[in-house]
């Protein structure tokens, strides 16, 4: 089945365009208000747009920013690629910690996109687009980090993992696979 936009958008609706100039656009991310922030990937940075107001820069320092959402305390989770990590940003500070960047002493290939569950863990594909010319530093798979910072392995079956969702109970994980043109549905007994 081909969807099309006429098949998501009431004819009565008009498109807007609330900005350009933007280098390549990632990972919307709504806060408890509905203010949306979004990644620019290639000019490392995140703006935000809130309803009645132009889009805003949030940060110009979030190296290759990508998938984004938040936890249920308010911070903002960005994997950010070409750096080899996953952060939380403080949005009121602007302040980010790094969350995780390695498992048994490996460093992530780039931290594509990410689930938050309700623990404040998350699961985040780990593949190579060679945004910045990165080499892969290990096999291309997929990762729940707990809220304690400790990493598993969850997924070794995709070719090129990218898209992960969980499901609004939280008791299915979806892995989108890029290279081997399907979505994985997993079963969630607990977090991670």
């Amino acid at each position: 089945m081909n969807i099309t936009l006429n098949d998501l958008i009431s004819p009565e609706v008009s498109p807007e365009v609330l900005g350009d100039g933007y280098g390549f656009t990632e990972g919307p991310a709504a806060d408890a208000r509905g203010t949306v922030y979004f990644s620019d990937g290639r000019n490392d940075s995140i703006h935000c747009w809130e309803e009645g107001r132009p889009v805003a820069l949030f940060v110009d320092d979030s190296t290759d920013a990508n998938g984004m959402m938040f936890n249920a305390d308010g911070e903002l989770y960005v994997c950010e690629g070409a750096a080899q990590r996953i952060v939380a940003f403080d949005v009121s500070t602007k302040s980010k910690r790094v969350l995780c960047e390695e498992i048994d002493g490996q460093r992530f290939n780039e931290p594509n996109d990410l689930a938050v569950d309700r623990t404040g863990g998350f699961y985040f594909s780990d593949p190579n687009y060679r945004h910045r010319g990165q080499s892969t530093t290990m096999k291309e798979d997929v990762y729940y980090c707990s809220n304690r910072g400790q990493v598993a392995r969850v997924s070794t079956i995709c070719r090129k993992p990218n898209g992960v969702l969980l499901s609004a109970d939280q008791r299915t994980l979806y892995v989108a696979d890029s290279r081997g043109q399907c979505v994985y549905r997993y079963d969630v007994a607990a977090p991670g």
